[in-house]
């Protein structure tokens, strides 16, 4: 009853069932762009913002050969599922952006100072134009869009056409999303990933869309990567 009444679970199978004539091969490409940045790093002297280029033009690569993919079997609604986003879509983005802010980040903290386990932090800055245009091309443009594509699109959906429940699909997404922050964010980042990605995760499953989980993700990065760091940088 509880989820019949959170979660359109027929609606949501109907809409990714074509999914399924896709090979499992598919999925290795929901992790390509961070395998490719995590050989990058531990292979080549970069700087922290060469990374993040590299993240952000490996997503782009992937993306451009899972929209060829999808187009081949006619399977581009399945995956990119962003319809124009209504006031309702605003509104959960932005209460599931507060919430992120404000409730999974301190618990989070909790958590890892329980456990001993403290979030890693990426030190930047963003004084110079190139490296605010860096920042903005990658944790603002690329990374909301195409990581919601990736995990909540295509892994998702792919779980659910293969007869996964939404719950467990959605469940297990969002375990790949957070393993992969491991690497730049340590255990501590997981933990606070796992929190954090609960939010876009239902939003896409209520919503049967990506568009509030991509806005809420949007508003999460440009806070955290833009307007704290040049707000810290003002005191």
């Amino acid at each position: 009853m509880f989820e019949k009444i959170l979660i359109p679970n027929e609606l949501l199978k109907d809409e990714v069932k074509q999914l399924n004539k896709l090979s499992p091969f598919c999925l290795l490409l929901v992790f390509a762009p961070a395998i490719v940045t995590t050989i990058v790093y531990w292979s080549v002297w970069s700087s922290t913002y060469d990374i993040f280029l590299v993240y952000a033009f490996a997503n782009w690569v992937t993306l451009a050969i899972l929209y060829l993919l999808l187009r081949r079997f006619g399977l581009l609604r399945e995956v990119f599922l962003f319809p124009r986003p209504q006031r309702r879509d605003w509104i959960l983005a932005l209460a599931a952006f507060i919430i992120g802010v404000f409730g999974a980040y301190p618990i989070a903290q909790v958590i890892n100072a329980s456990l001993g386990v403290p979030m890693r932090m990426l030190v930047f800055s963003i004084n110079k134009i190139e490296y605010l245009l860096t920042i903005l091309f990658y944790a603002v443009i690329t990374a909301p869009f195409a990581e919601e594509v990736l995990f909540r699109g295509l892994c998702m959906g792919y779980l659910i056409a293969r007869g996964v429940s939404p719950f467990l699909a959605g469940g297990l997404a969002l375990a790949g999303f957070a393993l992969m922050h491991f690497p730049p964010w340590g255990l501590g980042g997981v933990v606070f990933i796992l929190l954090w990605g609960t939010l876009p995760t239902m939003l896409r499953l209520r919503r049967n869309s990506l568009t509030p989980g991509w806005l809420m993700h949007a508003m999460n990065n440009l806070f955290a990567y833009i307007l704290l760091p040049l707000a810290l940088s003002l005191t």
